[in-house]
């Protein structure tokens, strides 16, 4: 698809079946100061292998990709891209919006491998990365009680967790801490009255 005097806006592909893609499913290519525009492409039907997406000077686009590779170049923004192989979505621009579909490996989704929803099994979780993929934390829900942890070099470390179970002079707060470089995770209990003043109780944790 080439815009070359003018801009192109409105282009549909829908229920296609292809015994085989070759090169490109989608290739936008644009002129000058040229744009392509409000292109969706739902599932293609492909008998042995479909196309990648190349996106160039593209915006307002919506491409169900599938496992098939997209590419998005810097002048390219506002597109959606729903993949079920979000490693093979190379996004160049802000402003585009990716969302990793549910596979065999990853039961769940993700927006720009930023935030991951898994829901697929008894414990809820969600992931949340940096851009880089080096600092990556996560939220579960597990034995009723909602825990955050943080990836560290061996793997997820809880950090803190709100306890569901209601104990007599104790708070529903779990805390990791450090002593003698021994790392200890325990229950934030409730000193006596008065223990933080007049009025007040200390917050305490076990040596």
């Amino acid at each position: 698809m080439e815009a070359q005097t003018k801009n192109i806006s409105g282009i549909s592909i829908v229920g296609q079946t292809n015994e085989k893609i070759v090169n490109y499913a989608l290739n936008t290519i644009a002129i000058a100061n040229n744009t392509i525009e409000n292109v969706t492409v739902l599932p293609l039907r492909n008998e042995l292998s479909g196309g990648a997406f190349s996106l160039k000077s593209c915006t307002k686009a919506t491409i169900y990709a599938m496992d098939m590779p997209v590419s998005i170049d810097s002048k390219s923004s506002q597109n959606i891209i729903f993949s079920t192989s979000p490693s093979k979505v190379s996004n160049l621009a802000r402003g585009n919006t990716i969302f990793g579909l549910a596979n065999f490996d990853v039961p769940g989704f993700s927006i720009l491998d930023a935030f991951t929803i898994n829901g697929f099994t008894s414990d809820p979780t969600f992931y949340l990365s940096d851009s880089t993929g080096q600092m990556k934390s996560r939220i579960e829900q597990k034995y009723s009680n909602l825990r955050f942890l943080i990836r560290e070099s061996d793997g997820y470390k809880l950090k803190f967790a709100l306890l569901k179970d209601n104990l007599n002079n104790a708070s529903n707060i779990q805390l990791s801490y450090t002593v003698n470089n021994v790392v200890k995770t325990e229950r934030v209990l409730l000193g006596a009255p008065d223990s933080g003043g007049t009025g007040f109780r200390q917050l305490i944790i076990s040596n």
